[in-house]
Formats: structure tokens, sequence, C-alpha cells
């Protein structure tokens, strides 16, 4: 879809003030009815997407944001909604016939029995603090929909999106190429990650704009290979946040992925300092928390994330216990992950009292890991979550209550403690600074982030 379409959406959904939506919705439907039959191919395709995201949007998340915004007593009521969706219907099933009519209210009714949008309405209405959004590269809007208020991308991620949407990307590669004729590698790699990042932070800079900065980051990774260069983060990182910002032309909403490296705590300490949020990632262990909020907690960055890469540590430990005899191992190790992040929770924002940064549960291996990690505690726990998973967590209707606090089955706990893997990343002490890096997950995911890397510049050259 057009820029221009993309903003026409944008601006009726976020922008429009809630007493005026009802009379421009319907200007929009005449003068588009008027200029349909004189109009080329491609822009009534446009309308007609167009007028399929607005109907979504109104029956979505999207609308808490300005239309139905809590406590502003001039929202529209969810009969003038409904009112505008049933208008929008009638004129979609001119264009579009009534089965695609069907086929709109059907993802009208899996967006409004959406699990994930329940969870982000019950935080902001104070029964739980946990917030979620999309470990991917695209597909943003649906997130938004279903209370989506954050993005994370990765090396991996980003090749992945580039791969997913060649008549996307290609293109774009091929300007790059020309606009940056003889840059290295590396460079065209930034350049590319740039264009990945500005689509993602305009889409989410609505939710950033109405929640006053508090939600809509995408979180982007420095090159990995610098994973333990901190002068080469920090170069890499600053460079990127400038260009971003000229190209938005005001402060990015964005957030560096950080390795949970030994290098990488100076580059977190200096980032923070200069009031720029960082997403701490390779991130498994309570001492790599401990050692990263500390760096966090004196910077001035207004938001900040201490990933929890969950799965990453799971299947690991699900093999060493396998190894050691434990019959139901894989079982067991769906909570390995889960009780560093409870633990982390309390140790961090309890104990200390650290307020700066926020523990986020990311690489997800089944609707476990969001159930067991639901928070209401003082300071906002955050969930990344694969298309795929979110999928499979709105599959079936599901109880929402907090449970940060709560202990690990007794059964369990006495299991895990079998894994040496486990206890090094359980106990506040379980790994040096030194050995962050070392330690098995880290390494595996450096190494594996490393290779993605290598085959997205080769994609970029070749």
């Amino acid at each position: 879809m057009s820029n221009e379409f993309d903003r026409i959406r944008d601006k009726i959904i976020f922008t429009v003030p809630p007493n005026d939506f009802p009379r421009l919705m319907e200007e929009l439907r005449s003068e588009w009815m008027k200029d349909y039959n004189v109009v080329s191919e491609d822009t009534k395709k446009n309308m007609i997407q167009t007028l399929k995201d607005i109907t979504l949007d109104l029956s979505s998340y999207l609308v808490q944001w300005n239309l139905q915004r809590l406590g502003d007593n001039k929202s529209l009521t969810s009969d003038e909604l409904e009112n505008e969706i049933n208008w929008n219907y009638q004129l979609f099933t001119c264009w579009a016939g009534q089965d695609k009519v069907e086929t709109l209210k059907r993802e009208r009714e899996s967006i409004q029995k959406s699990n994930l949008m329940a969870l982000t309405k019950a935080s902001v209405n104070g029964d739980l603090n946990t917030y979620w959004g999309n470990d991917y590269a695209s597909k943003l809007r649906w997130s938004m929909r279903r209370g989506g208020i954050l993005a994370t991308t990765n090396p991996q991620l980003v090749n992945t999106a580039r791969k997913e949407a060649p008549e996307v990307w290609d293109p774009i590669k091929e300007r790059l190429r020309k606009e940056h004729s003889g840059a290295s590698p590396e460079e065209l790699g930034a350049a590319m990650t740039v264009e990945v990042i500005l689509k993602n932070a305009w889409e989410m800079r609505p939710i950033y704009e109405a929640s006053g900065g508090q939600f809509g980051y995408i979180s982007l990774q420095v090159n990995p290979k610098n994973s333990y260069d901190s002068e080469g983060m920090i170069t890499e990182a600053l460079k990127i946040y400038e260009l971003l910002s000229q190209a938005m032309a005001r402060t990015p909403n964005v957030v560096f992925k950080v390795p949970a490296t030994a290098a990488g705590i100076p580059v977190a300490k200096e980032l923070t300092s200069r009031g720029i949020g960082v997403n701490i990632t390779v991130n498994f262990a309570l001492a790599q928390q401990l050692a990263f909020a500390e760096a966090i907690e004196a910077g001035k960055a207004k938001v900040s994330f201490l990933t929890e890469m969950n799965g990453r540590l799971d299947d690991p430990i699900a093999e060493e216990l396998e190894s050691l005899g434990v019959a139901d191992a894989k079982e067991v190790s769906t909570w390995a992950g889960v009780a560093v992040t409870r633990r982390a929770y309390s140790m961090l924002y309890t104990e200390k009292g650290y307020s700066k940064s926020a523990l986020l549960v990311a690489s997800l291996r089944g609707p476990w890991h969001i159930d067991r990690s639901l928070a209401n505690g003082p300071v906002p726990l955050y969930i990344t979550v694969f298309p795929d998973k979110a999928l499979q967590y709105d599959e079936e209707p599901r109880t929402l209550k907090p449970v940060i606090h709560e202990d690990i089955p007794a059964d369990v706990m006495s299991k895990l403690k079998k894994s040496k893997l486990f206890m090094q990343a359980y106990e506040p002490d379980g790994l040096k600074p030194e050995e962050f890096s070392s330690f098995g997950p880290a390494d595996k995911t450096l190494k594996s982030f490393n290779t993605d890397y290598d085959d997205f510049l080769k994609y970029l050259m070749g």
C-alpha cells in the first residue's frame, strides 16, 4: 500500500479528534465512492485495502490510543464505532463482494477474542503490569491491533524479513547499493538495518506519541561481530542513532540491543548516560541481569529492557537433564527460564528497588512462557512473541492472573538444580562478567547471530 494511503489510515485512527471522526469517515467514504470508477486499478486496490485496514483497526486495541482513550470524556462510544464499521461493511461489500466481507468479519472476531489484547487491557486497567510486543521485523500492524506495544529485531529477524518479502526489500537493496557505492559489507548492512528500523519505527510511532514515550519502541541490534568490542558497539550505535534522528527529524523511538557480554557493560553505561535506551540481549543469567541493571540505573534513558531468552536457556537445560536421566526433563526444563525471570523480578524491583530497566521475556517455546510470567508488580514486565506463538496463545480462552511472585513447584526446582547450566543462570553469583559470553546458551546464540549476519551481508553484496 502506498505511503499516501498509510497516512490516511493513521490519521483516521490516531490523530482525528473523536468528535470529528464520524463526519470525516463519512466524507472519506463519499469521496472514494465518487472517485472509485475513474481511478487506476492500483488506486482501487489501495482504497479497498485501506478501508479493510481501518475497519480492522476500529475493531482492535488501536482505538484505545485516541478514539476511545481511557478517561477521555470525548471518546467515541462503542455504538458509534460499530455504526462506522457497519457503514464500512456496506461499502466493502460493493467493492470486494460478500465473501470478502465475511472473511473480514472473521478476522475482526479473532482480534476481539485475542488473549493478548486482553492482556494489554488488563495491564492498562491496573489488574496486571505486563505488556507484550512483536518478536519479529514485520507484521507489526497485526500485533498492534492485539495490543502489541513494542517490537524487537536482530540479525536473524532482519534476515528473515527480507526473505519473506523480497518484493519489498530487493529494490531497497539495489537502491542502497547505488547510494553507497564502494561501501564495505558492514556499512551496507548498517544502511539496510536503518531502512528496516525506519519502517518499523514509523509504524509504531503513533503509539510512542500517544503514550508520551512510554511505549512504541523498536529494538535494533548492533553488529554481532562487535560483541566483544565496546568501542566498536558504541561507535556503531551512535552513528545509527544519528542517522535515524536525521531521517525522522525527531528523537527516534528506538533502543539498541546490546549483548550481555563483559564488553556490553560499558556500552550500556555510555548509551544510557546519553539518554539512549538499551535492550540487553544474549541474556540468560541472573548475574547478567544484575550487572546490566546496575549499569542502566545510573543512566538517563527513559526506557530500557533486560531480555531473558527463556527458550534458548530451556533447550540446553533439557538436554543436560536428559543426559542425567531425568525422565520428564523436557517438561521440567520449561520452568528454567521462568525460574530465573521470577527471581530476577524479585531481586531487581523489590530487593534493590531498580526502576530504569524492565525485564523482557523472549524466545518463547509455548504459551506457558507467557502464562508463567504475568506480573502486577511495581515495574512493567514485557514479553515479545513470535507471530506463530501469538496465534498459539490466542487459540483458546485463558485466565490471566499475576504469578510472578509465586514459587516454582518444589519437585520441579529439585530437578532443575541438578543442572549445572541452570544453577549458573539462577544464582546471583553463578557467572562472573568475564564468563558471560562463554556461558553455553550465550556462546551458541552469538554464533547463530553471526551466521545469520554473514548470510545477510552475502545477500546485500550478491
